[in-house]
């Protein structure tokens, strides 16, 4: 479903690939993210994130840059672990060429999922 709420916005200006955008993922879900989108598709356990000759692809559609992502969750703590020194955006801000902002919003939105998922294999629902 839908959801809104308060959260950060990260923009990021530079070619990702498959494996940066994985770990941004894993640090924004670290700060205690409830809701994640980039570039306004929604994110989820089961989203695909993949690269075909340089071109970023989540849910197999193309994502060139710049990259937004917008986060859900509580601010300050959001801003307080994505600006860390030593983190990951402090450390790919050093890399020259790379552009990256943080800002805190009142109200951001993530659309629901439109990628229908495949079914499961394996787990089935416990009695």
């Amino acid at each position: 479903v839908q959801v809104t709420g308060p959260g950060v916005l990260i923009t990021v200006n530079y070619a990702l690939r498959a494996a940066d955008v994985l770990a941004l993922l894993n640090e924004i879900r670290n700060a205690g993210a409830e809701a994640i989108t980039l570039n306004d598709l929604r994110i989820t356990a089961r989203s695909t994130i993949d690269e075909v000759n340089g071109m970023l692809l989540i849910d197999g559609t193309p994502q060139p840059a710049p990259y937004r992502f917008a986060a859900l969750g509580d601010r300050n703590t959001l801003m307080g672990a994505l600006n860390r020194i030593g983190g990951l955006l402090d450390v790919w801000n050093e890399i020259e060429g790379v552009s990256i902002t943080i800002e805190p919003a009142d109200r951001l939105s993530a659309p629901p999922r439109t990628v229908v998922e495949p079914a499961f294999r394996y787990a089935r629902p416990a009695p």
